[in-house]
């Protein structure tokens, strides 16, 4: 076996390292082979084994750039399809993203090498603890971009999943790499599995799948005792309808149209009130107290009977349109206003530029891009006795940003993917909600323009859920848990962070070990 090690040089090492990004990408949709990522770095491992710190940075970066081009690919698409960018221009940007996300492959590498030759005995625990650091800074780093951590392959394996309201995503993550490193380990020495690690990853496994299978089992008692009514409606307008003044007439009946028939279907008593739920942006326009869009709304729900939930252009409170928000706005049967909620996480370079006054070019060379204001009040929607929180596209991909609503009984999430267009961005999306359910323990309600919209209970699975762009509704009823608070939404990313306070002490560590 160590001369099979002792040949893995040069070619062999940069074949590895590609194998292993591309069984990364595998593990996420459109693939969904999500057991490769339990091995996906063990070809990596290989390849940077005996190898020097830089040298293994560099393989690492090899294997996240093949990882990250063949997971994210999509955002090219996206610029040139929709956001009017020159198709070079979109390859260099996504190029850069793309490489950026690599060099969090690349110091993984370079710190696992660093590790394993100064802590042989807790290497077991130093490399999930190094993988699970960097995981956490890029979710926070330059305003964050957790997209596809790789616990969220796990998003169809529900006995695995359900840690996630202890530890949220990094416990899946941790585990995953644990994993990984076992199994290499096995390889370049097979008494390992007869070692305390191997036997510490057997009891970590046994309490994962016995935890899993408590939360999920019919018997598990979650305490339900309300429900709500919810009426959903994907209208399934492209972009280029959704802003060109031509289709507004369109925009309204097929909306009018749609909350016709969901409401139809929609029988509840006099105690309860019927929730209809429209996807981001589904207005066109800057809503304002007095205009004709409003007053069109106010007879809507007075003659349909029930509260709506859409998103438009919210503008200041001086009604000043240089001053615009991505918002979603509450009207009850009665044709009120009752609330409205500015998106606090805009996208960097869709949303607005960030350092604008560094990066003053960027709108020249998209002139698409929104300049929207961050949303600074916290807003929980109440129907009755039922609270929800809205959260608005991305927004939902970050644990931080929900879990300020901790009281609500479920979340919505609207959003419209149809920037993404046929790729697999809209199902990574969807994926990476469903740990927001298990992560509050509450169901989650998704309405998106041109789908993917689901239902989501607090278990993570999906109930119900559309096809990608096609006009779709659908209404029923979701059971609210009575206690929905979890350890996580209580303290949220604890396990985090004694994971990167491990990491810092292994970085002391060496440093010291050095001198």
């Amino acid at each position: 076996m160590y001369k099979f090690i002792e040949i893995i040089s040069g070619s062999r090492s940069i074949v590895l390292s590609i194998f292993s990004g591309i069984l990364f990408s595998l593990s996420f949709p459109p693939f969904k082979f999500s057991q490769l990522s339990f091995c996906f770095l063990v070809p990596l491992f290989f390849s940077i084994y005996r190898k020097s710190p830089h040298q293994a940075f560099r393989l690492g970066l090899l294997s996240g750039v093949v990882a990250y081009s063949l997971s994210v690919h999509w955002v090219k698409n996206t610029m040139i399809s929709y956001g009017g960018l020159h198709p070079f221009l979109s390859y260099f940007v996504t190029f850069l993203l793309v490489l950026y996300m690599a060099l969090y492959f690349a110091f993984f590498s370079f710190f696992f090498v660093r590790f394993s030759y100064k802590f042989k005995s807790l290497v077991f625990l130093s490399v999930p603890s190094i993988w699970v650091s960097l995981e956490f800074i890029r979710a926070h780093l330059f305003t964050g971009f957790p997209w596809i951590l790789v616990g969220y392959s796990q998003f169809e394996m529900q006995y695995i999943i359900q840690i996630a309201d202890l530890t949220g995503i990094y416990g899946i993550s941790f585990f995953i790499i644990l994993v990984n490193y076992v199994l290499f380990n096995f390889f370049i020495s097979p008494n390992s599995l007869v070692r305390w690690e191997g036997l510490f990853l057997v009891l970590i496994t046994a309490l994962i799948f016995s935890y899993g299978y408590f939360k999920i089992s019919p018997n598990f008692v979650s305490g339900k005792t309300k429900i709500q009514e919810i009426g959903i409606v994907q209208p399934n307008i492209t972009p280029e309808m959704k802003w060109s003044k031509k289709y507004i007439g369109y925009i309204k009946n097929v909306l009018e149209t749609q909350t016709k028939f969901v409401n139809k279907k929609m029988s509840v008593s006099n105690k309860k009130r019927k929730l209809i739920i429209w996807p981001e942006a589904s207005l066109p326009i800057v809503l304002r107290d007095k205009s004709n869009w409003t007053e069109w709304i106010k007879k809507l729900v007075v003659l349909k009977k029930t509260y709506l939930l859409f998103g438009a252009l919210g503008h200041s409170p001086n009604d000043d349109n240089k001053e615009l928000y991505n918002s979603v706005f509450l009207f009850d049967s009665s044709g009120t206003k009752i609330a409205r909620y500015d998106k606090k996480h805009l996208v960097p370079f869709g949303e607005y530029v960030p350092f604008k006054d560094y990066l003053f070019f960027v709108n020249k060379l998209v002139p698409v891009i929104g300049q929207f204001k961050t949303g600074n009040k916290k807003t929980i929607f109440e129907i009755g006795k039922n609270k929800f929180s809205t959260l608005i596209c991305y927004e939902i991909i970050f644990p931080r940003v929900v879990r300020k609503f901790k009281e609500v009984d479920f979340i919505v999430n609207v959003t419209n993917d149809a920037w993404f267009g046929r790729t697999a961005a809209s199902e990574q999306h969807l994926s990476m909600a469903i740990f927001r359910a298990i992560e509050m323990r509450t169901p989650l309600v998704r309405v998106a323009n041109t789908g993917i919209s689901a239902i989501i209970d607090e278990k993570g699975e999906i109930l119900v859920k559309s096809e990608l762009f096609k006009r779709w509704i659908w209404n029923g009823r979701i059971k609210l848990n009575k206690n929905p608070q979890t350890f996580y939404s209580k303290y949220g990313d604890i396990f985090v962070l004694c994971v990167c306070f491990f990491f810092v002490l292994n970085l002391i560590g060496s440093r010291f070990s050095e001198v």
